[in-house]
């Protein structure tokens, strides 16, 4: 829909949303061209990388475009994008920063030769062709070198049968003819931003329908070995916490016939404790940002459990996923269901079946209970494959266990466990989180989540710590059961100041953390959790000294 008489430059943002939402692209243009800096700053605020941030600014626009209908108020267009712009480039950070897995077009790396190529990634492989391509005059009489293009480009090709004409022509000027996007845009008659856009849509298709590709592989030979079958388990039900992952490794455990509770799940691995503050804005990503792996295993293991994981916060590849889909048939069918992230909403859940007919898993989370294809686990709205199954169990010395889950608390209350890049955590995260307050720079929704995780967690490691202490012969001599109760007693402090702050900034709504007034409770009511956190993780630390020298601690 075009508009004469000077373009959109007079209508509102919430004119423009609701234009948008109609279909009129000219308005979805103008609000990218007003926004397009304010959302680079966002993602470089992340990345502090350039480049990698206009790549995500990119895929940000594109996200917010196909989801539209799930803006609900037209005058919340900003805080909305932003969420989708900080969750692009959080994505990015957690799978090990901006050119871990995947590169921006104007930030490749060159890959030089061929033993350099990473065949899980196609940009890695692009990167090689258009490369290589380029030397071609220096090693067109290597037969080596000539035979891998060959082969590379007829798979591309194959591949490419999932683009449309127009998105293979680009595609294919790009990688293969070398041609710049300014020359593309010229010879097609469009834009360089419209080239981008395509040249990414094309990219995302290429690596799914090469996921689709292998997984139909895997599966064929799954059923040339007999294997293919349909299992589904009693549906879960999850446990009630708002840390997701406590509640379906809890939910998980009920599986095995141990009998182990939520509360000592959050203690034991550490979740009743934590806390995970992004600087600036307290962003909504803050409780489940942090490396899943080393604190699940570790956590677990408090419980006399092992655990197998795919992926931990990877993105996805055919090859991780194939590992992740044999990972969860395994766990099925020992009668197990399997804590995944990022089923149906970017939380924790679980899958407690298999169709390998059909190719879908029975899944459930907080927000559904639904069929999941294989080749969209992984392929979430964060991008991010993390596949945990319980394994082996064994007893465990009680007294032992509560000695590692406080040292464990007691670490990452003083910041010693590592944080990903933009981050605060333990103790020190009430000043970040305080800072944000003070800088009027605090996100409703993102603040509202942390509170109410946070709160939670509270409640949890209070209700932990006061069952440690009701049982003097799993912890220890009276002086340690004193020292256990008093520290619960700081956290039912922490858990009133969180609750109160809770009430404050209800979850989804989240209030009005940014008026003088709200700012100011705010505030105070952070300062206070952190005087009795600080006083409960000294308690906890004198705990940590007394098992390590009593004599009654088991190896």
């Amino acid at each position: 829909m075009n508009h004469k008489g000077g373009g959109m430059e007079p209508f509102r943002d919430h004119d423009l949303v609701e234009r948008a939402r109609e279909g009129d692209s000219d308005a979805f243009a103008e609000l990218v061209r007003r926004h397009r800096a304010k959302a680079h700053g966002w993602a470089q605020s992340i990345t502090h990388d350039p480049h990698m941030a206009e790549d995500i600014v990119q895929d940000a626009f594109i996200r917010a475009f196909l989801r539209f209908g799930t803006l609900l108020e037209s005058n919340r267009f900003l805080p909305w994008l932003r969420r989708i712009v900080q969750n692009e480039a959080l994505g990015k950070v957690r799978r090990g920063g901006p050119y871990r897995k995947e590169q921006p077009f104007s930030s490749l790396k060159p890959v030089m030769h061929e033993s350099e190529v990473n065949y899980e990634d196609i940009d890695s492989i692009l990167d090689y062709l258009t490369r290589s391509r380029g030397q071609e005059e220096g090693s067109r009489y290597n037969p080596h070198e000539i035979l891998v293009q060959k082969d590379i480009l007829e798979t591309i090709r194959q591949l490419l049968s999932c683009l449309s004409r127009r998105e293979r022509s680009i595609f294919e000027a790009y990688f293969f003819e070398q041609l710049t996007p300014q020359e593309i845009a010229d010879l097609l008659s469009t834009t360089t931003g419209n080239v981008y856009t395509s040249l990414h849509r094309a990219k995302q298709k290429v690596q799914r329908e090469r996921i689709r590709i292998f997984l139909q592989r895997h599966i064929h030979i799954r059923k040339g070995k007999g294997l293919m079958g349909q299992k589904v388990l009693s549906t879960p039900k999850l446990s009630a916490s708002w840390t997701s992952i406590a509640a379906a490794i809890t939910t998980a455990i009920g599986y095995t016939g141990q009998d182990v509770s939520l509360s000592d799940v959050m203690g034991y691995t550490g979740h009743a404790f934590r806390l995970n503050i992004h600087k600036g804005d307290v962003d909504v990503a803050g409780p489940t940002a942090y490396k899943w792996n080393p604190v699940v295993s570790r956590g677990l293991a408090h419980l006399g459990f092992e655990v197998s994981d795919v992926g931990a916060q990877a993105q996805t590849s055919p090859e991780k996923l194939t590992e992740a889909v044999d990972l969860i048939h395994d766990s099925i069918d020992r009668g197990i269901p399997v804590v995944t992230w990022d089923l149906f909403v970017p939380e924790f859940g679980l899958i407690y079946g298999y169709d390998d007919e059909a190719q879908t898993f029975a899944a459930v989370d907080f927000k559904n209970d639904g069929k999941l294809p294989y080749d969209q686990l992984g392929m979430g709205e964060i991008k991010e494959l993390a596949v945990f199954a319980l394994g082996k169990w064994k007893p465990v010395d009680k007294k032992h266990a509560f000695l590692q889950a406080l040292t464990m608390a007691v670490e990452h209350a003083y910041g010693k466990e590592p944080a990903l890049r933009g981050f605060v955590q333990g103790v020190a995260a009430y000043d970040t989180w305080i800072e944000a307050f003070e800088s009027g720079t605090v996100d409703p929704f993102g603040n509202s989540y942390n509170v109410a995780v946070a709160a939670d967690a509270r409640r949890f490691a209070t209700h932990f710590l006061l069952e440690r202490s009701a049982c003097p012969k799993s912890i220890g001599d009276s002086r340690i059961v004193q020292l256990t109760a008093r520290a619960a007693v700081c956290y039912a402090q922490v858990y009133e100041s969180l609750q109160a702050l809770n009430q404050l900034f209800p979850f989804p709504a989240g209030g009005n953390p940014n008026e003088s007034t709200q700012r100011a409770q705010a505030i105070t009511l952070l300062t206070r959790a952190k005087e009795e956190e600080l006083k409960g993780v000294a308690l906890m630390q004198e705990i940590v000294d007394a098992l390590s020298a009593s004599d009654e601690v088991v190896d």
